[in-house]
C-alpha cells in the first residue's frame, strides 16, 4: 500500500522527468529558432511556476528552460521579459540562486541590450542583485564571483551608457578577501568612471 508521501515523491520524480524531457526537446530544436515562440507560449506558465516558492524543487530545471529560450529564440519576447521580476523576487529570498540566474540574465542582457536598458526596471534589478551580494560580508566567495560576472556582462554590453544609470548603485563596498569578510576590517570601493 502506497502512502501519501510515496505518491508525492513519485509525482515529483515524474515532474522532474517531464522537465528533463522538455529540455531535451528544446535542445533538439535549437537549430530551428522559429519553433521557439509557439513552444515558449505553452511553457510560460510552467516557467513562472518554477520560479515560485511553492515549486522550489523544480527551480533549477525551470531556469534551464528559460536559458534555452532566451538563448535560441530569434528575439526575446515581452512574455519572457516578464520573468525577470520573478527571478529578482526569487533571488531576494536566497542569494545563492545567483549561479543559476547568471546564464539567463546574460542572455537577456547580451541578446537584447536595448530592451534591457530601456524596456523596464531590469537594470536596477540586476544592480540590486549585485549590490546585495557584494555588500554582504557573510556572502560566499563563489556567489560574489558570480555577481561580478553578472555586472561584467552589464558593463561590457552597455559600454558608455551606464554613467548616469549606475552612478548610485555601482558604488559598492565589498570585502576584498575571505579573511577580510570574516573580520569586516577592510573594504574597497568599486567605482565606475
Amino acid at each position: 500500500m502506497k502512502t501519501c508521501n510515496n505518491d508525492d515523491e513519485e509525482s515529483a520524480m515524474a515532474a522532474l522527468e517531464c522537465l528533463n524531457a522538455i529540455q531535451t526537446i528544446l535542445q533538439a530544436i535549437s537549430e530551428r529558432p522559429e519553433l521557439y515562440p509557439p513552444v515558449e507560449e505553452v511553457l510560460l506558465p510552467l516557467m513562472k511556476l518554477t520560479l515560485s516558492d511553492e515549486f522550489a524543487d523544480f527551480f533549477e530545471d525551470g531556469v534551464k528552460i528559460i536559458t534555452f529560450i532566451t538563448f535560441y529564440s530569434d528575439t526575446i519576447s515581452p512574455a519572457m521579459w516578464s520573468l525577470i521580476p520573478l527571478m529578482h523576487a526569487r533571488f531576494q529570498a536566497c542569494t545563492e540562486f545567483m549561479e543559476d540566474f547568471l546564464n539567463p540574465l546574460d542572455n537577456y542582457i547580451s541578446r537584447s541590450t536595448e530592451h534591457f536598458l530601456t524596456g523596464g526596471p531590469y537594470l536596477p534589478m540586476v544592480s540590486d542583485m549585485y549590490n546585495k551580494i557584494l555588500t554582504n560580508p557573510a556572502e560566499k566567495e563563489n556567489t560574489c564571483i558570480d555577481a561580478c560576472k553578472l555586472i561584467e556582462v552589464v558593463l561590457l554590453n552597455c559600454r558608455g551608457r551606464l554613467t548616469n544609470i549606475l552612478s548610485r548603485t555601482a558604488r559598492s563596498r565589498w570585502p576584498v578577501s575571505r579573511q577580510q569578510r570574516e573580520t569586516h576590517s577592510s573594504v574597497c570601493s568599486l567605482e565606475l568612471p
